[in-house]
């Protein structure tokens, strides 16, 4: 059998049967055209983006443009993008069919393309039967994964915002706090300022302050000082330092919380549009020389094949015969 096909003279049964060959592979090629036209198969228009990913913040080791094409496959998209144009009813599906969704996320993969670039952008892409259509899609997309985006990150800086709030308030609270008790020991122990009190204090304690009049100092009130200080002194001081503290960390706190807040109500654009979509002129499917060419092609191989097996029909049954013997 195959010394007998090695020994096949394929250019010669070609040339011999060249006419049978180019007609039948004419008719096919005009086949090909006539049923890959409008009348057949309906012709679709794509619409393309390709955006870069903006103002996004990382959630983890993945690059900016690959988690916009996580984003951009969410489920939370697709369905946004059924609702909004009604695909259900575009595609003539049953929505109460029991595989409704399954078939209409099949059409969605089908007509609509998300891949990421080589150059980390991120190609989006739609196909329909009104080039029109297929640009809003495309713009649709586009403004749902905007949206998606806002959302997610609304709710990072809110929560952010919130407890920087709170860790302002308690803060806030806590110099309320210890206000309160400076207040208390001004007005009981009557400590205002330590530091001068005391060096005042000493001198009127030990008579070395300068002055005319050394016997005109009040003893009583020194001593009474004297033993304020003693007493409450040291947490005067210690409140006043805490207090201190505080004031200068609530600016800190209160400018974290202004720039969560901004972070929070802040509505950017979430992707650089590098490629703007538009509405094609020209049909995207079905590529009709590609068809045509490749019916020809087949019928032309298949022709062969059997002008092949018709040439030489004795020999390959005298070839079979002798090799069941």
């Amino acid at each position: 059998m195959t010394r007998y096909f090695n020994n096949l003279n394929l250019i010669s049964i070609a040339y011999k049967w060249r006419k049978h060959l180019v007609i039948a592979t004419l008719i096919a090629g005009i086949a090909a055209a006539f049923f890959s036209s409008p009348l057949f198969i309906q012709p679709r228009f794509s619409s393309m983006a390709v955006v870069y990913p903006s103002n996004i913040q990382p959630y983890s080791q993945e690059s900016n443009s690959e988690q916009m094409l996580q984003l951009f496959q969410s489920r939370d998209i697709q369905d946004s993008l059924i609702r909004t144009f009604n695909l259900y009813q575009h595609y003539k599906i049953n929505p109460k069919s029991a595989k409704a969704y399954y078939v209409i996320s099949r059409y969605y993969d089908r007509f609509v393309s998300i891949r990421k670039t080589a150059y980390e952008s991120v190609e989006v892409k739609a196909m329909d039967t009104d080039s029109t259509i297929a640009c809003k899609m495309v713009n649709a997309i586009l403004s749902f994964y905007n949206r998606k985006v806002s959302t997610l990150q609304r709710e990072k800086y809110g929560e952010i915002y919130r407890l920087r709030h709170e860790t302002l308030l308690r803060k806030e609270r806590e110099i309320d706090s210890l206000s309160t008790l400076l207040k208390e020991l001004s007005a009981k122990y009557e400590l205002v300022n330590v530091d001068q009190q005391t060096e005042q204090m000493v001198k009127g304690y030990l008579r070395t302050f300068d002055g005319a009049n050394r016997t005109s100092v009040n003893t009583p009130a020194v001593l009474n000082l004297k033993k304020q200080i003693e007493t409450k002194g040291a947490l005067h001081y210690l409140i006043n330092e805490q207090f201190r503290r505080a004031v200068s960390t609530l600016g800190d706190l209160k400018v974290k919380e202004d720039d969560a807040l901004a972070d929070y109500k802040r509505d950017y654009t979430f992707y650089n549009v590098v490629t703007a979509p538009y509405p094609s002129q020209k049909k995207a499917y079905p590529i009709r020389w590609i068809i045509v060419l490749a019916a020809m092609t087949i019928t032309l191989i298949t022709s062969i094949m059997v002008l092949i097996v018709i040439e030489n029909k004795e020999t390959l049954s005298a070839a079979i015969i002798t090799d069941r013997n």
